[in-house]
């Protein structure tokens, strides 16, 4: 039949010059929206309109038979036939609780122990206590647990997968974006793909991976695993007990460990590595200089490209280096190594026990030199100590070397010969010596020869 005019039939609005669908006696007797109940008599069957809902049923009032719409294959299937029973054995809707069934064969869902007042979704599968399975395809079994979404799959105790494809299983978990999966104990993947496993994790951003106890992955792709760890970066990786990876790409392993910024490396305990590309190992250790290393036991690298390295040691200007124990780098480019050194000065070196290379370019060697802050030295030995009747120390020099090449040594200096040039000719040179227990001064002529 052609509609004549705009008109609407059964719920279905047909426009003029359209195809009205011809329903024969069937006539709906109950509207849920697209759902619909139909009565009317078996020779219509083939009348029956493919426009309906997923679980809409058509009752033959002449034979008894009822019929169940499937939309995804567009097809009425014989559901109950015209003597009382299912199509594919008792019908148990009566009450009946013992019956032996060979096959069960449900066209539109399976219910056992559905909770009260829920939803019925379509091809879907509730079976124990109290269980919800109101997604398309959706399964709950257990004890009060629910699938809600499409083909969404919650098992065990009060678990919830509330998105397409979403898993959730075990006790309290929950699934809450798509294809995301949460197992273990009151565990949460609440990001499109994420996975949350253990006690109590939580996988929160996108293709994310909690797992172990209390631990949480937020960033994209983040992983975090073992107990109470924090993976917040980009692609960041965090693991073992309270460590925290904040920065994007950063590492954080061991305990109480934390990367934070972009490229970030912290491992051992209680380290940290606050610079983009810094690297923190050991107990105790800081590198927040960016590309900064520190290492061992209390080390500081605050300098960019620094590195301390041994125990209690400070890297503090860019490139700097201090190694040892209680060492101090705080010149750009300057090294501190041995015990209590310290090296202030630009690209200077203190090495020894307790020394100061105070000056640009200084080399500063022994123990206890005297600091040099003007610049006079390029080179210090130092000699001083420690008194133990003042409790003081006690600074001094051996030996200095100034930028002119003048030395000074605090001792004598013993050698087979001394090489003097005449300050009112410096061409000439001569080599004075002893032999004999007497005193000789030889002329060093152009050819190498002496002239006494």
């Amino acid at each position: 039949m052609v509609a004549d005019k705009g008109i609407e039939q059964d719920g279905q609005f047909y426009t003029k010059g359209s195809e009205i669908w011809e329903l024969g006696s069937w006539v709906a007797v109950e509207v849920l929206g697209p759902t619909r109940h139909y009565k009317g008599l078996s020779v219509d069957v083939q009348k029956l309109p493919h426009y309906a809902r997923t679980g809409s049923t058509a009752e033959c009032i002449d034979t008894g038979d009822v019929y169940k719409y499937e939309k995804t294959t567009d097809t009425w299937y014989l559901h109950k036939s015209s003597g009382g029973g299912s199509v594919n054995g008792p019908d148990l809707s009566d009450g009946t609780v013992d019956a032996v069934l060979k096959t069960i064969t449900a066209v539109d869902s399976i219910s056992m122990g559905r909770k009260d007042e829920t939803q019925t979704g379509p091809m879907s599968q509730a079976s124990g206590s109290a269980v919800t399975a109101s997604g398309l395809a959706a399964h709950a079994e257990g004890e009060n647990t629910e699938a809600l979404g499409e083909a969404a799959h919650a098992e065990g105790r009060e678990t919830k997968a509330s998105a397409a494809y979403s898993h959730s299983e075990g006790n309290r978990t929950r699934a809450a974006a798509q294809a995301s999966h949460a197992e273990g104990n009151n565990t949460e993947a609440s990001a499109q793909y994420a996975h949350a496993e253990g006690s109590s994790t939580k996988a929160s951003g996108y293709v994310s991976h909690a797992e172990g106890e209390e631990t949480k992955a937020e960033g994209y792709y983040a992983h975090a695993e073992g107990k109470s760890t924090k993976a917040s970066g980009y692609i960041s990786h965090a693991e073992g007990r309270g460590s925290t990876a904040e920065g994007d790409y950063s590492h954080a392993e061991g305990a109480e460990t934390k990367a934070l910024k972009q490229g970030a490396h912290a491992e051992g305990s209680q380290t940290t590595a606050s610079a983009s590309c810094a690297h923190a190992e050991g107990i105790g250790t800081a590198a927040s200089g960016s590309n900064a290393h520190a290492e061992g036991s209390q080390t500081i690298a605050s300098g960019s490209e620094a590195h301390a390295e041994g125990s209690n040691t400070k890297a503090l200007k860019n490139a700097s280096h201090a190694e040892g124990s209680s060492t101090e780098a705080s010149g750009p480019f300057s090294h501190a190594e041995g015990s209590s050194t310290k090296a202030s000065g630009p690209f200077s070196h203190s090495e020894g026990f307790n020394t100061v290379a105070a000056s640009n370019m200084q080399h500063v060697q022994g123990r206890y030199n005297l600091e040099d802050t003007g610049g006079v030295y390029a080179h210090i030995v130092g000699n001083g100590q420690y008194s133990e009747a003042s409790g003081e120390v006690e600074r001094a020099n051996a030996h200095t070397l100034d930028w002119e090449g003048n030395a000074w040594y605090a001792g004598t200096l013993e050698c087979r010969g001394l090489v003097l040039t005449d300050t009112a000719d410096s061409t000439k040179r001569y080599l004075v010596q002893v032999a004999g227990g007497q005193l000789t001064v030889s002329e060093i002529v152009a050819d190498g020869t002496r002239q006494q």
